[in-house]
């Protein structure tokens, strides 16, 4: 019988101990997610024989994989946060809204999580993770996520069935400011830009401990309409280092999303065009780890 990929759910949890793997039930499932694709990214070395062309068995090693998915972010529908922020933003270093320099203990977290594949269960655990923020005007706005932990053996296990949430996600249809300009823009990208790493370690049979974010580099794209620099002069702010700071608000019913970049960089402009507009895409980088993200 084939497995179809359309049937799958994943399923997450917050490690009470990094890398021991957490049991998981219905409820860990309920979150809208997409696009689910884990993968197994352990390595194989290969072991030649003296004497000829031959080969010996090959030796597996360092237990690892990723999984990806998708997420259009929804508060509670009651002007608070919905479940899945405290799930994966305290795994990818964002503790309520703000990034945070910290191994997982007390406020970063690890997660378990399993995708139940129409019957077959793969599951990682000790997962820290990154992701990516698309704001497509008019759209529903887009949180791709990559988590990176243990691989575990997959075993035959029934798919879950969780009530999944009703919440409306949020559009990209809010206020956007750069400084004192207001751009009227068709697309803003937010990346969270951690970098995460398997701690290598003998004292699991995998030869990997829970995964740590080590290093961030948060960058922000947007795409605004042209202007003239008496409006808003971008090359200059661009050439003399001008720090800037970029707020974006959205509100779905009693919902709110803002995004706060304190304190941030043009580290390049180039021309571009959107149906006959002349456009600037605009790369800035965050300055001092300075943003916060909140979803309530």
């Amino acid at each position: 019988m084939p497995l179809l990929k359309r049937v799958r759910v994943l399923a997450a949890k917050v490690e009470a101990t990094p890398g021991v793997a957490e049991s998981l039930v219905t409820g860990d499932a309920a979150h809208n997610v997409y696009d689910i694709d884990i993968q197994s990214s352990t390595t194989v070395t290969e072991r030649p024989q003296q004497g000829g062309f031959n080969y010996m068995l090959s030796t597996v090693e360092g237990h690892a994989g990723t999984v990806s998915f998708k997420l259009n972010p929804y508060g509670n529908g009651l002007g608070g946060e919905g479940a899945w922020v405290n799930t994966f933003l305290p795994a990818c270093g964002l503790v309520g809204g703000q990034p945070t320099a910290e191994a997982p203990g007390s406020n970063v977290k690890t997660l378990t999580i399993g995708v139940y594949e129409n019957g077959v269960y793969k599951q990682l655990r000790g997962c820290a993770g990154d992701f990516t923020m698309t704001c497509a005007t008019g759209k529903l706005i887009e949180l791709e996520f990559t988590f990176t932990g243990i691989w575990d053996t997959p075993t035959d296990v029934a798919i879950l069935a969780p009530t999944y949430p009703d919440v409306i996600p949020f559009r990209a249809t809010g206020g956007l400011t750069l400084g004192s300009w207001t751009p009227c823009v068709e697309s803003l990208t937010f990346a969270m830009g951690n970098t995460v790493v398997g701690r290598e370690c003998q004292a699991d049979d995998s030869g990997l401990d829970y995964s740590v974010v080590t290093d961030r580099k948060s960058t922000c794209t947007l795409n605004p309409e042209a202007t003239l620099v008496a409006t808003n002069d971008a090359y200059t702010d661009w050439y003399s280092s001008v720090n800037k700071a970029l707020n974006y608000s959205i509100a779905q019913g009693s919902d709110n999303m803002a995004l706060a970049i304190n304190d941030c960089q043009i580290t390049n402009i180039q021309e571009g065009d959107r149906n006959g507009i002349q456009v600037d895409d605009i790369e800035l980088m965050v300055i001092n780890d300075d943003f916060t993200l909140d979803f309530q």
